[in-house]
């Protein structure tokens, strides 16, 4: 993902400001919200949000037209949006914009009933929730299936790392599909998208990465086969 660093530098300024005034609503909802009893600040919030109770209710109440609650779980998706695996050329603004349209349009049904505990010791990382990680998917999803993001570049008919590869599909809807289906982990999709879409080196994927050359090329050889061993089903898709 392409860095912003105004797009991050007015999120922190936007967020400082609403720190400063949200007491009221902040002792709204530790009144009448149990896996937020006893918050004091903002920030106390988004930390709560690893947990499910809190982070389905605040998704409720920014369905209600409360936009600060809305913006309090987009707080919470900064983190684990800024590790995850998107395309390169997505800025901080679109997957920003991709996040809170999850937040606001995704529909009520897809998430627990009502969910009594307090969640609140799931852990204190946001993202960690199921909740939290199924919005954090959904962007990623939403992001990698964006058109201008390459979504007509082919896999070359010629791989270096694999005979037999699936050159007739697709790359972006392919590792879409793919991904939806669990059939590759986010980070095997991308190195294969670095490397067969981006043109990128092993070495320089495995340096972006943090893995070795060897890493990179055995990952990519086992999703190549994942792939070939699925094409049918696929290209059905």
């Amino acid at each position: 993902m392409q860095a912003d660093r105004q797009v991050l530098a007015a999120l922190e300024r936007e967020w400082q400001g609403l720190v400063e005034v949200a007491d009221t609503h902040v002792a709204t909802w530790s009144r009448a919200i149990p896996a937020l009893w006893g918050v004091q600040t903002l920030d106390d919030v988004v930390l709560c949000c690893a947990g499910d109770a809190a982070c389905l209710a605040l998704i409720r109440r920014a369905r209600q037209g409360e936009t600060l609650a809305g913006r309090v779980i987009l707080q919470a998706m900064l983190e684990p949006l800024s590790t995850a695996q998107l395309p390169h050329s997505v800025t901080w603004s679109e997957a920003v914009t991709t996040a809170w349209l999850r937040i606001v349009d995704t529909p009520v049904s897809e998430w627990p009933a009502d969910p009594r505990t307090d969640d609140r010791d799931e852990g204190s990382r946001p993202g960690a929730g199921s909740v939290m990680s199924s919005l954090v998917r959904a962007t990623v999803r939403s992001l990698w299936r964006d058109p201008r993001h390459g979504s007509r570049i082919r896999l070359p008919a010629s791989l270096p790392m694999a005979d037999d590869a699936p050159a007739d599909l697709e790359c972006v809807r392919v590792l879409t599909e793919a991904l939806s289906l669990g059939l590759l982990e986010p980070a095997d999709a991308l190195m294969l998208h670095d490397v067969y879409m981006e043109g990128l080196s092993v070495e320089a994927v495995a340096r972006a990465q943090q893995r070795s050359g060897q890493t990179v090329r055995r990952r990519c050889n086992s999703s190549l086969s994942v792939l070939r061993r699925h094409k049918a089903l696929l290209a059905a898709a």
